[in-house]
């Protein structure tokens, strides 16, 4: 299934800290690369340049122990650059980000399995596992795995994204609404059995349907 780099941390305490950090504890900037210039007519996203790198973040990860990094660092290293959607070219990029139940984890490795095969690329995919979700019933996070991907806006990728889908809901898994601008309300309702819920609520609090989204009329929530 390739190859990646695991990333583990708990949170530090303030006497834990050097001086320095310990002035602006939860300071959030961290060191960042160039950023990507908006100069490409065309993507330059291959499979050629999404394996150059993913192998330069592989390289770059390290062996790191009691390292103090901050919380940017540690939780969302992509943030290492800006502009990197600009390497799309215009056609932009589709991001699919799903999670299957923990008893799920062989049919969760034939899903990345499946994506393998099927031509469309992905570079720094992330993946987490994660507990226990709370409570609220459109909440997406529940315990299992997940993946987030980035796939160029190439021909046949929203064919693509849909049987992905259906490979999902096919094992009790979801898709991140953050993260989406596809699915089917159809589909959705599936992967959130509350959803009715969710809805009831929403009606009375807001009964004439004063506050609404594109998002909300594609997957029928209002």
């Amino acid at each position: 299934m390739g190859r990646a780099a695991v990333s583990r941390g708990s949170l530090a305490k303030l006497d834990q800290l050097p001086p320095k950090l310990a002035k602006d504890p939860l300071q959030f900037s961290a060191p960042k690369l160039p950023g990507v210039p908006n100069l490409f007519p065309v993507s330059v996203m291959n499979k050629l340049s999404l394996n150059l790198v993913g192998e330069a973040f592989y390289r770059m990860s390290g062996n790191y122990q009691n390292k103090i990094v901050n919380l940017t660092q540690f939780y969302h290293m992509l943030d290492i650059t800006t502009g990197w959607q600009y390497a799309y070219g215009p056609a932009g990029f589709a991001q699919h980000q799903f999670l299957v139940p923990p008893n799920a984890l062989d049919e969760f490795k034939d899903i990345i399995r499946w994506i393998q095969t099927q031509g469309h690329y992905s570079a720094l995919n992330v993946f987490k596992l994660f507990g226990p979700g709370n409570p609220a019933p459109l909440s997406f996070p529940m315990a299992g795995w997940n993946v987030a991907m980035d796939f160029p806006n190439n021909a046949g990728v929203n064919a693509f994204l849909n049987e992905l889908d259906d490979r999902v809901m096919k094992f009790g898994g979801r898709v991140y609404t953050a993260k989406d601008s596809r699915v089917s309300a159809e589909k959705f309702h599936k992967m959130y059995p509350r959803i009715d819920e969710w809805i009831a609520i929403r009606r009375k609090a807001d009964p004439n349907g004063v506050f609404a989204s594109d998002m909300a009329r594609r997957l029928e929530l209002l």
